[in-house]
């Protein structure tokens, strides 16, 4: 894969930004050689269950196991992340949308411009299947 430097993040390479691990390609090639059954949760098994499982010696039990957070969850940009994503679904768009939304169960204005995006960009209807759900949290 060549030297370690050249597999940063353009940002880490200007000394700004720190490297971010799991983008690494050597570790997204072996993430995409397990089983995604392994990765996602569902009734008998939690979210990214084979990476807890991995650290579960390496950390606090409380830590390995803890229930996921919303990505934006400490960061102070979830309401922003929804007024952007509303600015591009209207409330006729998103009434329009019925079908869709009562099918891929859409919640908000700002869940179906996130399901708009994904669409776009993996249109193959196993993709949608990948898709989980957490429970919704109110931005901090």
């Amino acid at each position: 894969m060549g030297p370690a430097c050249l597999r940063r993040t353009p940002l880490s390479l200007h000394r700004c930004g720190s490297p971010v691990s799991f983008s690494d390609p050597e570790l997204v090639a072996f993430a995409n050689a397990i089983p995604p059954e392994l990765k996602v949760g569902g009734k008998a098994r939690t979210e990214k269950w084979v990476l807890r499982s991995a650290v579960s010696d390496l950390l606090p039990r409380e830590l390995a196991w803890r229930p996921k957070d919303k990505f934006w969850s400490g960061s102070g940009v979830g309401s922003l992340l929804a007024e952007v994503a509303e600015s591009h679904v209207s409330e006729s768009k998103f009434r329009a949308a019925e079908a869709v939304r009562r099918r891929a169960a859409i919640r908000s204005r700002e869940e179906l411009h996130y399901h708009h995006l994904f669409r776009e960009r993996f249109p193959e209807p196993p993709a949608v299947r990948c898709l989980g759900r957490t429970p919704q949290v109110s931005p901090q």
